[in-house]
């Protein structure tokens, strides 16, 4: 015989067990209500949160008023253009075109330079000279096959 079969026969030959007398049952008391919680944070922690917002404004504001030093500076102020010369013809001869640089504005931007006495980016086209690039005391043009460069004169 197995064990399983073993102990099924046991089971099985056992006398009932003995009845329970009934227990009174009571109806639940309810209980009062709670207090409301409130959780405070401890006093001790309590001034380092305005030590850490003090901080993390002083840390803004001077990064605001370092970034403003550094990015802002009076060599980067553009000057007025000044008047077109004279000398300039009024209308442009066959060949090639009369260009005269007379600044350049430069900055955080893309770099700008007047020609003739007009503010010109680099595609932009004065005379059928298309304006390539700008460095900091000259501009470069295409006119036809040709490339042009125009010193600032000081």
């Amino acid at each position: 015989m197995s064990l399983i079969e073993e102990a099924l026969r046991r089971v099985q030959t056992l006398p009932p067990p003995p009845e329970r007398p009934e227990v009174e049952r009571r109806k639940p008391v309810p209980l009062p209500p709670a207090p409301e919680a409130r959780v405070e944070p401890p006093a001790s922690q309590i001034p380092w949160l305005g030590v850490l917002i003090g901080s993390a404004g002083a840390l803004i504001l001077g990064w605001v008023i370092w970034t403003t030093a550094v990015l802002v500076r009076p060599t980067d102020v553009a000057q007025p253009a000044p008047a077109p010369s004279p000398r300039r013809p009024l209308m442009a001869l066959p060949g090639k075109p009369h260009l005269e640089l007379s600044g350049i504005i430069g900055g955080p931007g893309q770099p700008m330079a007047i020609i003739n006495g007009m503010l010109l980016s680099p595609g932009e086209i004065i005379e059928g000279a298309t304006l390539l690039d700008v460095t900091g005391d000259s501009a470069r043009l295409r006119w036809r096959d040709e490339e042009i460069v125009l010193q600032l004169s000081r």
